[in-house]
């Protein structure tokens, strides 16, 4: 019998680390880069969702909302591999190369982008939630 490594996903963490990226501005190291081919619907479905809060018993809940007539498939697919980058890594998988320490090419043997970027940053760690304070009734 085959031996499987298993990962638990943090769905929360990645969907936050992604959605980061998007906003960072100007285009470079961290940010996030698309192939030319990728029309609206795609944009439409990778920003599908977005993080609300609750409160149940006094305490904040977070959690991801989506309307019902929309769809989130670019979303869930860019989680995904997302996780399966951090699986490899977790692995063994040596990341290590960076472009600035390649041998300079003339512009005319450069290949064209392709839209990945070089540079990997760990996942956001979710933030502790603070207790409520519940006044004693012995004060």
């Amino acid at each position: 019998m085959a031996k499987v490594n298993l990962f638990s996903v943090g769905v929360d963490a990645a969907k936050e680390a992604i959605l980061a990226r998007l906003k960072k501005t100007p285009p470079g190291a961290g940010t996030t880069h698309f192939p030319l081919d990728r029309d609206a619907q795609y944009f439409e479905q990778l920003t599908a969702e977005r993080k609300r809060t609750r409160y149940v018993n006094g305490f904040a809940q977070q959690f991801w909302s989506k309307p019902d007539n929309r769809r989130n498939e670019a979303l869930d697919c860019r989680v995904y591999a997302y996780a399966g980058l951090y699986g490899l890594i977790a692995m063994g998988l040596a990341l290590n190369r960076r472009v600035d320490a390649l041998p300079e090419k003339p512009m005319s043997q450069r290949r064209p982008a392709t839209g990945l970027t070089n540079t990997i940053t760990p996942p956001l760690k979710p933030t502790p939630r603070r207790r409520r304070a519940i006044p004693s009734p012995y004060l």
